[in-house]
């Protein structure tokens, strides 16, 4: 039976019997639709869907002009099914904008896209307070916003927002102040800071936290104190095109304020000190700093430490070249009365000792040496050739001492009270006037505990060579001895090496496996 839609007014609806205020169900617009469904024109309330076949008592639906399944709540139909474009649900604020309806995400598009009375309202973009408007605002002033307020900035970030020179990416200038917001203060030498110890001395005035001073490629002649800068002093190309040249004055470097791990040399050639009564190149007395990726090079002490001298220190040299330096005791390195001095990946090669310890003179000091080269260090008119203790604690794990000369001990000379701890050892071509590569002396007793190392053709003899676990006397077969400057050989064992995966069993290599003899063995053999 077809349907037929009867499209009343309101003043039909008044006058229709049963229709009047007393009895009406629902809204106007259901009266209406009840009217027209209704077969008898009555909304009887006791109608049903069974009594009645177009259900006076039905369901309301909105019309949706736009098809987002939300209905306009003005404009609603009361049927038992649902009409083709009518939705069971209204209040769409705009049923015009399919985007607009209860529960829409807002846009920043100037709607009240959620129909929740509020305009763009929750979402957009942060921007922050910029008040010295230099393009960066402070972090603690972050609103959301689409468009943007008067007086904000898209960028935060900004950690001095009343000083229009400070923002993340400023340059910094030499003033110490963190002008490009990370949280330390750096510089360029030459461009930021004029010279070296004037970036040095405004570091340690600004007290803020350790940053990096970089030293574009060059050579400067300056005499330097970090006068307790916690900063990072880098050679931005590394030591062959950063150099500082002493000039004939020692030492080159100072650390004796007290300096910690926040003091860091590194990457920069360290040359031409002399000194009468002090070390030639690095001097650090009271300090423990941080040496790596250096070249400390032709340095002169006529008194202790040619190279570098370390007194009541605990520092760590890492990486370091320490060659060609000359001193009375400690050609190489000198350390004394230090705690915890860590020295590891480092060659001491062709330094002097018109004394004692042309490599390394160690006094009453604890000393913890692996992965070193001691390669043709020279006391031919002294003893302790690549090194010599006196007092204190030595352990040397995975080094390679060769062609090291002394009157005695041209590899290792032990004074009174010495104790010293060697595994992963190679001893190879030292040579003595008289003494062994390794020679005892000193009214007090000293020890020497050896395990898993090799010598080899030392000259006139071995020395004092207690018994140990592992000890070998082979050729070690290196990769490259034949250039006439121990600078260009090297001490990597060759493939066929017998001293390959003969080392300590407790110790492994960096791949795994038992460790190698020598200065590339061990887990920090890959250098």
């Amino acid at each position: 039976m077809a349907r037929h839609w009867l499209v009343v007014s309101s003043a039909l609806l008044s006058m229709l019997h049963g229709c009047d205020a007393r009895d009406d169900v629902g809204s106007r617009a259901q009266e209406l639709h009840k009217l027209r469904y209704c077969g008898n024109g009555r909304c009887d309330r006791w109608e049903t869907c069974n009594a009645c076949p177009w259900d006076c008592g039905g369901r309301t639906f909105y019309a949706d002009g736009d098809m987002d399944t939300h209905g306009d709540p003005e404009v609603a139909v009361l049927a038992c099914g649902q009409p083709a474009g009518y939705v069971a649900t209204g209040m769409d604020c705009d049923d015009a904008n399919a985007s607009v309806y209860p529960g829409s995400p807002e846009a920043c598009d100037w709607l009240d896209n959620d129909c929740n009375g509020l305009v763009d309202d929750g979402v957009g973009h942060a921007w922050y307070e910029d008040r010295d408007a230099d393009g960066h605002g402070n972090d603690g002033s972050q609103v959301l916003d689409c468009w943007g307020l008067v007086g904000t900035s898209p960028q935060g970030g900004d950690c001095d927002d009343a000083d229009p020179t400070i923002y993340p990416g400023a340059a910094e200038q030499c003033d110490g102040i963190d002008r490009n917001c990370n949280g330390t203060w750096d510089a360029q030498v030459p461009t930021t800071c004029p010279s070296i110890q004037h970036a040095l001395d405004t570091a340690a005035m600004s007290g803020v936290n350790a940053g990096t001073i970089a030293l574009e490629p060059g050579v400067y002649y300056e005499s330097i104190n970090f006068r307790g800068a916690r900063v990072r002093l880098v050679g931005t190309l590394g030591p062959e095109a950063t150099i500082l040249d002493g000039g004939g004055r020692g030492p080159v470097v100072t650390f004796a304020t007290g300096e910690g791990a926040g003091a860091i040399l590194d990457g920069i050639t360290i040359r031409n000190g002399n000194n009468a009564s002090g070390p030639g190149g690095i001097m650090v007395t009271d300090a423990s700093p941080i040496l790596r990726n250096l070249v400390v090079q032709g340095n002169t002490s006529w008194n202790t430490g040619g190279g570098i001298k370390l007194v009541r220190s605990a520092a760590v040299l890492d990486a370091v070249l320490i060659a060609n330096n000359v001193a009375e005791d400690g050609g190489g390195l000198y350390v004394d009365s230090s705690t915890g001095v860590q020295v590891r990946h480092v060659r001491l090669i062709r330094n002097q000792a018109r004394y004692d310890g042309a490599g390394v003179f160690a006094l009453d000091s604890t000393l913890f040496i692996s992965n070193t080269v001691l390669a043709a260090n020279d006391a031919s008119n002294g003893v302790g050739g690549a090194f010599s203790v006196l007092g204190g604690d030595v352990t040397v794990t995975n080094a390679t001492i060769r062609a090291n000369r002394a009157m005695y001990g041209s590899a290792l000379r032990l004074g009174s009270m010495a104790r010293v701890t060697v595994a992963n050892v190679i001893f190879a071509s030292n040579q003595g006037s008289w003494g062994g590569a390794i020679s005892l002396a000193g009214s007090s007793p000293s020890t020497l505990a050896l395990s898993y190392c090799d010598f080899w053709e030392n000259s006139p003899s071995d020395g004092y060579v207690p018994e140990g676990s592992g000890i070998l006397r082979v050729d070690p077969t290196f990769a490259n001895t034949w250039p006439s400057d121990p600078l260009e050989w090297d001490l990597h064992l060759g493939a066929s090496s017998p001293l390959l995966d003969t080392g300590d069993p407790a110790i492994l290599d960096g791949d795994g496996t038992r460790s190698d003899m020598g200065a590339y063995g061990g887990p920090g053999g890959t250098w």
